[in-house]
């Protein structure tokens, strides 16, 4: 054997462990390492960002908030027949548009009744006004419920009604 096949004999064993794995274990180790290498880029910044870029990234930042627009204007006694006006506001400080459904409660002793309801769609960082007169008979100690639907999220007000 002369020196130059040697050569070539090494080379295509170099070459044949390059290009083709001599196992199904050397295949798995080189998809669990380019899987490993994809994870730990994406845990990055640089590959935070890439993943934004293509929308692959579901995860949302911000919080959403509800609030009384005028809470100092909400009565703690009223009689009967109660008309009350509420206005409240829900924002949506997302980097995402949200659909945002919300319902007024009356919850006394021995009641529980929505007074109104609705929807509304809001893009990211924006705020929805909602106002209405509500008329209602209560009793006792009621309280005045704002939910929304699909959340944990509430605001609520305490009314003295006559007995």
């Amino acid at each position: 054997m002369t020196s130059s096949d040697a050569f070539s004999v090494r080379h295509r064993r170099v070459g044949n462990l390059l290009t083709r794995p001599k196992g199904p274990w050397q295949t798995l180790a080189v998809v669990v390492a380019a899987a490993l290498a994809i994870i730990l880029i994406t845990q990055t910044g640089f590959g935070a960002a890439i993943l934004r870029t293509f929308g692959l990234d579901s995860r949302q930042t911000g919080y959403t908030a509800l609030a009384f627009t005028y809470p100092v204007n909400l009565p703690e006694q009223v009689s009967n027949p109660v008309k009350l006006p509420l206005a409240f506001s829900i924002q949506n400080a997302t980097n995402a548009a949200h659909h945002y459904g919300w319902e007024v409660l009356l919850v006394d002793p021995s009641k529980r009744e929505v007074l109104a309801h609705g929807a509304m769609d809001l893009r990211p960082s924006t705020t929805g006004p909602v106002a209405r007169t509500l008329t209602f008979t209560c009793s006792g100690r009621a309280q005045i419920l704002v939910t929304l639907t699909h959340s944990t999220e509430h605001l609520d007000a305490w009314l003295s009604c006559p007995s």
